[in-house]
């Protein structure tokens, strides 16, 4: 136990000039990584709020375009418009511009079909709503936006999108022609028109 004792004083009180060099130089390695760290989170720091900065001026681009689009497709039933966006983005819990964004859509390829506003408006509430209920039913990958965009196909005749959603579109089943034709005459309405009732 002696001898162990006097080894321990040897190297503590030995001489200590490269155990002082050896600290001095892992605090100047601590000091400049410090300083790198520091300078890195500076840069993730104001990298980060570029980004979001960015994010946030093309999300307020993007919402100020839809809702202009909205506003031209339902041009003439500005008020009535813009309570079904608000009930429908309450209804299924969507931020406002998505719930716009949804509804023109569908409403404006409806006016291209000859719909009026009114008719458009509310065509594109009740397939969006079938949307919405068909992408929480069956799990649709591309959400109610995704499920809006395969209905609105398929209102076009391009139903393989729709299969996804559990529907199945024939129209060249004899019972489904004879039903368009049948709304054809009761409406009085288009062949594209009567397919979508």
């Amino acid at each position: 136990m002696g001898i162990l004792s006097h080894e321990l004083r040897l190297r503590i009180g030995g001489d200590s000039t490269d155990f002082n060099r050896a600290a001095k130089d892992v605090q100047k390695t601590s000091k400049t990584l410090g300083r790198t760290l520091t300078a890195i989170g500076t840069g993730i720091g104001a990298g980060m709020f570029t980004a979001f900065a960015r994010d946030a001026v093309k999300a307020a681009s993007d919402a100020e375009e839809i809702a202009s689009k909205y506003s031209t497709v339902f041009r003439g039933i500005g008020d009535e418009a813009n309570t079904m966006a608000n009930r429908f983005a309450t209804a299924f819990d969507l931020a406002g511009s998505t719930a716009q964004k949804m509804l023109s859509d569908t409403g404006d390829l409806l006016a291209g079909f000859g719909y009026t506003a009114a008719e458009a408006a509310n065509m594109s509430e009740r397939v969006n709503t079938l949307a919405v209920d068909l992408a929480s039913f069956t799990n649709y990958v591309g959400g109610a936006a995704g499920a809006s965009s395969a209905l609105t196909k398929a209102l076009l005749g391009e139903s393989e999108a729709a299969k996804a959603l559990g529907i199945v579109i024939r129209q060249s089943d004899p019972g489904f022609i004879a039903r368009v034709n049948v709304t054809m005459k009761q409406k009085g309405i288009s062949l594209l028109q009567a397919r979508q009732r």
